[in-house]
């Protein structure tokens, strides 16, 4: 059985109370609801992946799930997770239009209920953190890099997202001079969500080191990829190299280009909650 617990942000309050006074309520209502139908999509994925969800926070455009564990840590199971709530409002946008010849709601409904959906799938997926499309491309970025520079990017991408969304809708005012504050609201939620991920970032990536040894404990054994680098490195400059699912095999070399040691990723990780990410790998030899 799924325990669901979804906490309504203040921010969809708001939303709902300034479309409120416009005369929407129906379409705020049926909008909620293609919401919470997009992070139960999320919700299930997670859990089959094993994953609990321990709360689900719903905003305007969406929602952020908590999850026990590192999503992060598998680029592929944090893809399929992210998909999850887009594929739902594309499939939901079919279904309601093939609801239309059988007359059980209105067209008006109906006609709303597939834009919505549409709407919120696209939406999901611009590539910037917080949103779905965000969390796609830092899966896909984690294949290539580390999880820290994913990471790094998929947040850039959120920002750029949320100042466009807002120059949109200034544009839109100035144009066609039509008020639509639908793209200041999303333009600025995704912006500040974006910037909160950001720093976030960190305390997930010394998350994602110290669950490195707990998931080669569980899995028994992990692909390993060897790196280079001279001793005056600092810890910092090498963990961020680290992908997930992978274990690292540092081998130090000095100005002479001549071998001094090799490190393994538990005593890297050891060092740097030790002794702090800034200190050089000579001073751990």
């Amino acid at each position: 059985m799924i325990a669901l617990n979804f906490r309504v942000h203040w921010t969809l309050i708001l939303f709902g109370i300034v479309y409120l006074f416009t005369g929407f309520l129906q379409e705020i209502g049926i909008f909620f609801v293609l919401v919470i139908l997009h992070e139960l999509s999320h919700t299930i994925v997670a859990i089959s992946h094993g994953f609990k969800v321990e709360e689900t926070v719903l905003y305007p455009f969406g929602g952020r799930a908590k999850i026990d564990g590192l999503i992060e840590e598998d680029p592929y199971r944090e893809l399929h997770i992210a998909l999850a709530g887009p594929l739902t409002n594309i499939l939901l946008a079919i279904l309601f239009l093939s609801l239309d010849q059988y007359s059980i709601f209105s067209e008006e409904i109906i006609l709303f209920a597939v834009r919505a959906n549409i709407i919120l799938a696209l939406f999901n997926l611009f590539p910037g953190l917080p949103l779905d499309g965000g969390r796609v491309l830092r899966a896909s970025l984690s294949k290539r890099m580390s999880f820290r520079e994913a990471t790094h990017y998929a947040c850039q991408g959120g920002k750029l997202v949320g100042i466009l969304l807002v120059i949109f809708g200034i544009v839109v005012g100035i144009v066609w001079q039509y008020i639509n504050i639908t793209f200041f609201l999303a333009g600025l939620f995704v912006f500040i969500v974006a910037l909160r991920e950001e720093k976030e970032a960190t305390y997930l990536y010394y998350r994602h080191l110290t669950r490195k040894k707990q998931l080669l404990t569980q899995e028994g054994v992990l692909p390993c990829e060897i790196l280079i680098a001279f001793e005056a490195t600092s810890l910092k400059e090498v963990t961020s190299l680290f992908r997930p699912k992978k274990y690292h095999i540092l081998h130090v070399i000095d100005a002479n280009w001549e071998k001094k040691a090799i490190i393994e990723e538990k005593d890297i990780i050891d060092a740097m909650f030790t002794r702090g990410p800034h200190i050089k790998i000579s001073q751990i030899l």
